[in-house]
């Protein structure tokens, strides 16, 4: 693989990660006054309406073309399992910027989530 070519995969993924991490975190964000709502019509009106929503919304149209141009530079068999990294980030970026507690359990399944990524890595 040219290094020009695994460069533009590297940008991909960052990008892809840190897309689909926005999305999670903007629609937990959003969904704090979608709670006390029962669902129907005004929970969706309220939903579209959320800043945070939107943003979530944004970043999955993003992250869906994020994944077909890393699908069409590298073989889905090694994209597919790559993409537990996102797993990974969310889990970092809601212990940082939500606050979130991670458990001794969150943190084995992280270095599980990482030490396949680096095994499939490999090749």
């Amino acid at each position: 693989m040219r290094l020009s070519r695994v460069g533009t995969l590297v940008g991909l993924w960052v990008l892809f990660l840190a897309v689909e991490c926005g999305a999670q975190i903007g629609l937990k964000l959003g969904s704090g006054p979608l709670a006390a709502l029962d669902f129907g019509m005004t929970w969706v009106v309220v939903a579209l309406e959320s800043p945070w929503v939107q943003l979530g919304i944004a970043c999955y149209v993003l992250a869906f073309v994020l994944w077909m141009l890393i699908l069409d530079k590298m073989e889905l068999s090694l994209a597919f399992p790559l993409s537990g990294m996102v797993y990974v980030v969310i889990m970092l970026a809601s212990a940082l910027g939500l606050h979130e507690a991670l458990s001794p359990l969150h943190w084995a399944g992280v270095a599980l989530i990482v030490s396949g990524v680096c095994v499939l890595g490999k090749d």
